[in-house]
């Protein structure tokens, strides 16, 4: 037995002693005093009983941030076919777990370790986060041990102030260092640059740089799309040294520059690159997304507003970078899903929280038919894509056939898997289908598994059991078979007699494997009237992007690629759209003028028809300002405060061949200037000056006022991140008489774009800023410090750094001793000691003693001897009693005292 505070003990003869002097004690109950006073003191020593521990466990913690360079992950894949085979023969028990911002589970007990094969580099090595998940994985009856593969660096919390709980319980931790020894590091120390420069001004960005040595070396600063901007050959010194680069700021907009250098011999590449951004700042900016970069009718209305009109197709992403310093987006005709991952968040952002104005205009690549249903920005829209029974197209029979491989277990957003953001995608596709319509679902890896055999969608109830199913589908293991998915899903379909019949296809684009004789196959299938499309999971480039291309231009269908699993809701959306309604207009329609079309101060006398318009209907809080005077009456201009934006929907074609007359509109330019002015986000009042600075991993945002002025509410900070799961808010505090502050976290190493909200006032824009660096990569004084977290954690629960594979397997196959704490034990017989004590001083259990003695003890030996009792002979003796006295009259308070000096006695 041992004791976690034995100083207590030494107390035990000193209250003993106290209490046999000081305190009045009786005989009956001394002994209850003595247990009590022995109780406590051990309780309060925190007694630990040792013992043998059974069951081997092992926790396998790989780490999955950006400072391994996937060395982690190839040592753990090792590790993990090795400690898996030999506890499947041990009846042991191993668990995988990955850690880089937050820890996940990645594989249980018995389970596929295939998730190893899917890195994330990420931002952060939340190293105690993976040993606290580790401990809760272990029993505490098992024999534990964790396997730690990292190299030691970690962020948050400090992993060694957890070493003493594991080796209470036993737990040894066996470590595996992956670090990179850097003697000879150089490395980019700081990166120093304008937050703000007007357009057409020259400035200079600062670049330190640190040697071990002298050598030569080349300094070159690139932008975000790759351009070189400066290229120098510099000579290093040994320490550091600090060099300037002229740059122009030519475009308007926010600059991503990355400056890097690259020396003659350097040991640790991943911080020679920095990062820093400048807001080049023009007139107020517009910025419109079309097909090809067109300078369209629409680009020259908002041209002749006076405003700087940037032109951009798909090639240029959409991010929440790209639209910093705009006061209006622009979407003409355009597809969301080709202007990237991040667009719809990044539009999201830019309107309800960074108060920007967003305009779209219709056509057949816009609404419903370019993937804005169920995206991020769809509750944003003043018009609904809901679905409607005068919408429909003939029956349809749907077969959707989904990757269930061992990829679809990875994490995707705060703890989703793939497999179940696949599920819901799947879910909202068959929720567009009508009564009467036909589906089928299938969950293929290796082969497939029909989870709904092909049937008709009859009412709620049936609708509402295939979502069921559809819900519970679970990630396997291996590739997914395309072959085989293509095969059985067309046998489904093919026994139908639908006029329209389809196949939606979601593969791994880097892991689709088997596509057999796919052309035969979907020979057939055309020749049968169906058609079939793709969602691939990952990036048009990747190595099996190719086969999942042509299996859709086959197929007659589309192709659709994402990286980002959130998508797939919108992507799936989109595709059924396209065959399950009719979700354009293309016959003319009259055009008739709504109440809200005075607040664009244009002409509503006599507007001409629209060639078509993308059926929608009015969302809720939208005010129309145009309509069709047809059947449909559906809106085909509204618009809607969203947060702090506004959004200005123009479901018909801005310019194209469905504009018709429209176009020849004498207010046309009129109306779509008035469109752009009632968006676009109003400038900040001079009388406040907002500032932002980044220091490490905090930002502080201050506020300055203009003398006499005054607020009525405290002012708040949003800064916000791609990826991020929610923008981080503070409120300014006052830090002078006429400046406010707020510090806030950076946890990533992306671009951050604030704004300060001030109550009765516009959005004051913030200054974009981002870390130099990933703080996985943040320069260390020494290389040693990851290992000597190891070396740390090793020693201080009985562990040390692994040699051998076989170490672990002799170690959790012997015995492990652990140790239980006996405090809540001592504490639960205090409990019933005090308990007993109370009854014993009130005589509550004499009674009962009482009795329990009398059935106990037998009736012969509580009877008197007769013999004894027999009356003895008369004796003539005379025998003088005394008087009798009579009795004291009975005083209350007199008893009441002796009944008091009892108890204490007692």
């Amino acid at each position: 037995m041992t004791f976690a505070q034995p100083a207590w003990l030494l107390l035990l003869p000193a209250l003993l002693l106290a209490w046999a002097l000081l305190w009045r004690r009786s005989a009956r109950s001394r002994w209850l005093r003595i247990l009590f006073i022995v109780l406590a003191t051990l309780a309060a020593a925190g007694p630990r009983l040792r013992g043998t521990a059974a069951m081997p466990v092992v926790a396998l913690l790989v780490d999955r941030s950006a400072s391994v360079r996937g060395e982690a992950l190839a040592r753990a894949r090792e590790l993990g076919a090795e400690l898996s085979e030999a506890f499947h023969r041990e009846r042991g028990e191993l668990y995988v777990i990955g850690f880089g911002q937050g820890a996940q589970l990645l594989a249980a007990a018995g389970e596929s370790l295939e998730q190893l094969e899917q890195p994330a580099a990420q931002d952060a090595s939340d190293l105690a986060a993976a040993l606290q998940l580790a401990a809760a994985r272990i029993p505490g009856h098992a024999r534990g041990e964790i396997v730690l593969v990292s190299d030691g660096l970690f962020t948050g919390d400090d992993p060694r102030s957890y070493a003493a709980e594991l080796r209470r319980r036993g737990i040894r931790l066996t470590h595996v260092d992956v670090g990179t020894r850097a003697p000879d590091d150089v490395a980019i120390t700081r990166l120093v640059a304008p937050q703000r420069v007007p357009i057409g001004q020259r400035f200079s960005v600062a670049v330190e740089v640190d040697s071990p040595r002298a050598q030569p070396a080349r300094l070159r600063v690139h932008d975000s799309a790759g351009a070189l901007l400066a290229d120098e050959a510099v000579e290093l010194p040994a320490g550091a040294r600090r060099y300037s680069i002229a740059l122009a700021a030519d475009v308007a907009g926010t600059q991503t520059l990355i400056a890097s250098v690259q020396p003659a011999q350097d040991s640790r590449p991943e911080n020679n690159r920095a990062r820093a951004v400048v807001e080049i700042a023009g007139h107020p900016r517009v910025i419109v997304y079309n097909a090809g970069a067109a300078q369209s009718a629409l680009v020259r209305a908002l041209a002749s507003a006076e405003l700087d009109v940037q032109v951009r197709d798909a090639r240029t992403p959409l991010t929440l970078a790209s639209l910093h310093g705009a006061v209006a987006v622009a979407l003409e005709n355009m597809p969301l899903g080709e202007l990237g991952d991040e667009a719809d968040q990044a539009l999201e952002t830019y309107v309800r929280e960074l108060g920007g104005g967003l305009l779209i205009t219709g056509g057949r690549s816009s609404y419903a038919a370019g993937g804005y249903y169920r995206s991020r920005i769809e509750p944003l829209l003043p018009v609904s894509m809901d679905r409607r029974e005068e919408l429909r197209r003939p029956r349809l029979d749907l077969g959707i056939a989904m990757d269930r491989s061992g990829s679809m277990a990875v994490e995707a957003d705060n703890g989703v898997v793939k497999m179940d953001l696949a599920n819901r995608a799947a879910g909202e596709a068959i929720k567009l289908l009508a009564p009467g319509d036909g589906v089928t679902v299938l969950a293929v890896d290796s082969s497939a598994h029909i989870v709904v055999p092909l049937q008709r969608l009859s009412d709620p109830t049936q609708l509402h059991s295939v979502l069921e199913k559809v819900l519970r589908i679970e990630p396997g293991g291996g590739g997914i078979y395309v072959g085989t998915a293509l095969a059985v899903t067309m046998d489904q379909l093919l026994k139908s007699d639908a006029a329209s019949r389809h196949i939606l296809l979601l593969a791994d684009a880097a892991d689709a494997e088997e596509p057999g004789n796919y052309r035969e196959l979907i020979e057939r299938w055309r020749s049968a009237g169906g058609t079939l499309s793709v969602v691939g999971l990952g990036e048009p480039h990747d190595s099996d992007a190719g086969l999942l291309q042509m299996i859709a231009v086959l197929g007659g269908g589309h192709a659709y690629f994402t990286s980002d699993a959130l998508q797939l809701p919108r992507v799936f959306a989109q595709d059924v759209m396209h065959v399950a309604r009719t979700t354009f207009n293309d016959r003319p329609a009259h055009v008739a003028p709504a109440a809200g079309l005075l607040s664009l101060q244009v002409d509503s006398k006599a507007i001409p028809d629209v060639g078509g318009y993308n059926l929608t209907y009015l969302a809720d809080q939208a005010e129309a300002m145009l309509v069709s005077d047809d059947d449909q009456h559906a809106p085909l201009a509204a618009g809607k405060q969203a947060g702090a934006g506004k959004v200005f929907a123009a479901t018909f074609e801005a310019d194209g061949v469905f504009t018709g007359p429209f176009a020849q509109w004498s207010e046309y330019k009129p109306f779509l200037r008035g469109a752009l002015e009632w968006v676009k986000r109003p400038e900040s009042s001079g009388a406040f000056a907002a500032g932002i600075q980044l220091d490490g991993d905090r930002a502080t945002v201050t506020l300055e006022l203009a003398p006499g002025q005054q607020l009525t509410a405290a002012p708040e900070v949003l800064l916000e991140a791609p990826r991020t799961a929610a923008p981080q808010r503070a409120r300014l505090e006052w830090t002078s008489p006429s400046t406010l502050a707020a510090t806030l976290p950076i946890a990533t190493s992306a671009i951050y774009q604030g704004v300060v909200r001030i109550a009765g006032q516009a959005p004051i824009p913030l200054a974009p800023v981002v870390m130099p660096y990933s703080p996985e990569l943040a320069i260390r004084t020494t290389s040693q410090a990851g290992s000597e977290v190891l070396s740390q954690l090793g020693r201080a629960t009985g562990g040390g750094a692994l040699t051998r594979i076989e170490d672990i397997l002799q170690r959790s196959g012997g015995a492990v001793h652990g140790e239980r704490e006996l405090t809540p034990w001592l504490a639960a017989a205090l409990l019933m000691l005090l308990l007993f004590d109370v009854a014993h001083r009130r005589a509550l259990l004499d009674a009962t003693w009482a009795k329990t003695r009398a059935r106990l003890v037998p009736r012969r030996r509580r009877e008197p001897n007769r013999e004894q009792s027999k009356p003895l002979s008369p004796v003539a003796t005379t025998i003088e009693l005394p008087a009798p006295v009579p009795p004291e009259a009975q005083d209350p308070f007199s008893e009441a005292k002796k009944r008091a000096r009892r108890r204490h006695r007692l």
